[in-house]
């Protein structure tokens, strides 16, 4: 009730505990200096809908996978993230964007090789996840360049046998 705008009256409170002097802190509006940040993995499809009302209360900014900036004792692969990249964008509808995995899976620690880092994350990340999308019915149209990119990785990766 507190995020509306346009409320010309309000009659509930915001307790947001006690100061120093044991004085209860409370707010009929929200304090220009309280920015409220959250976030939301759209492609959890446990979630529901996200509601009406609580969408406008708020200003929505989609995230796209990017190469981060990292300390010294990690690294990034470029060479697989931008193939992924590549396929999402080439075959993914607008939805099917939302799927698309995160830098996470593309940040290795520099003491272990990366193409052992890659394997792994190939085998036991980006794999089953694509897997796992093709099974439910999305990007179904690049299911054989998924195939073909991870073999290429690790001829022991048979993606569908």
């Amino acid at each position: 009730y507190l995020f509306e705008q346009n409320a010309e009256e309000r009659t509930h409170k915001l307790f947001l505990g006690l100061d120093e002097n044991k004085v209860p802190i409370e707010y009929d509006h929200i304090p220009k200096n309280l920015y409220v940040i959250a976030t939301m993995n759209t492609a959890d499809k446990s979630l529901a809908v996200v509601d009406f009302a609580l969408r406008r209360r708020f200003s929505w900014v989609t995230l796209r996978p990017h190469k981060p900036d990292l300390e010294d004792d990690y690294i990034f692969d470029d060479e697989l993230f931008n193939k992924i990249d590549t396929l999402f964008n080439e075959y993914a509808t607008d939805e099917e964007l939302n799927l698309q995995p995160g830098q996470s899976y593309f940040i290795y620690k520099k003491s272990k090789p990366i193409e052992l880092s890659r394997k792994d994350t190939i085998r036991f990340g980006l794999m089953p996840l694509i897997k796992e999308y093709i099974n439910e019915g999305y990007l179904t149209e690049a299911k054989d360049e998924f195939a073909q990119l991870f073999y290429s990785y690790d001829s022991d990766l048979i993606m569908y046998e």
